[in-house]
């Protein structure tokens, strides 16, 4: 906190998130949402996340946040 003001900021945004279930990251996107500010509202991007309910909820628990999970199936671009 004391290397950046959280004051000015209100949002942010984590790409590629599916990282969350490596072995090696995932430690890091945990620490980071776990180090984020109450006020600070999350957007969380992934086309490949696995077990979304299961993970809202454990981070509805964690951070006291009401989050809504939006997900769809249709791909522009084919994995």
């Amino acid at each position: 906190p004391e290397a950046f003001a959280f004051e000015r900021c209100c949002a942010v945004v984590m790409d590629e998130f599916h990282c969350f279930n490596d072995a090696d990251r995932g430690i890091v996107w945990e620490m980071t949402l776990g180090f984020l500010p109450k006020h600070i509202k999350t957007l969380l991007l992934s086309a490949t996340v696995g077990n979304s309910i299961e993970f809202l909820s454990w981070l509805r628990r964690s951070h006291g946040r009401n989050l809504e999970l939006v997900q769809g199936t249709e791909r522009k671009v084919p994995l």
